[in-house]
């Protein structure tokens, strides 16, 4: 695909397995059937009207880069969308609570000069945790920022 296209690609909203645009399954179980479009707009517009002919269909619609980059648009039945996945503000929100916390804990610790244990125990808990939501915050943040040094 070139600048400007958009590929659709159709799959089974339960399992993820590819799908043709006519809701049969691919004719190589390993590949996967892109419809390209022109538009942003038609791709979406194509995407939501085969979602509402086949319920059971998900619909992911990307921009050039393909599979290379993160979907511009998910289209599914509300009750095929995911769930429980740890996502952005997720991350952003225990990864932020966890660290205050842990930094409270930590002085609170060092201000009684290491006598209570627990506030320790538990800031010796924390950090880590916020350190792993925050730090794959940065890093996802950092790789949309960073430019793309791919062969063609």
């Amino acid at each position: 695909m070139i600048p400007g296209e958009f590929g659709i690609l159709c799959e089974d909203a339960r399992t993820g397995s590819p799908k043709q645009p006519d809701n049969t399954p691919t004719p190589d179980a390993s590949g996967q059937i892109c419809t390209i479009s022109d538009s942003r707009q038609e791709a979406e517009e194509f995407a939501r009207d085969q979602v509402e002919r086949y319920p059971t269909m998900r619909c992911v619609v990307f921009d050039h880069e393909g599979r290379a980059g993160q979907p511009l648009l998910v289209v599914n039945r509300p009750e095929f969308a995911p769930r429980g996945e740890i996502g952005p503000a997720f991350r952003r929100w225990v990864g932020g609570i966890c660290l205050v916390a842990g930094l409270a804990c930590g002085a609170w610790e060092i201000a009684h000069d290491y006598a209570t244990i627990w506030a320790g125990a538990l800031a010796i808990r924390l950090l880590p945790v916020a350190a792993v939501f925050l730090g794959v915050e940065l890093v996802l943040w950092a790789r949309d920022k960073w430019p793309r040094n791919r062969l063609r």
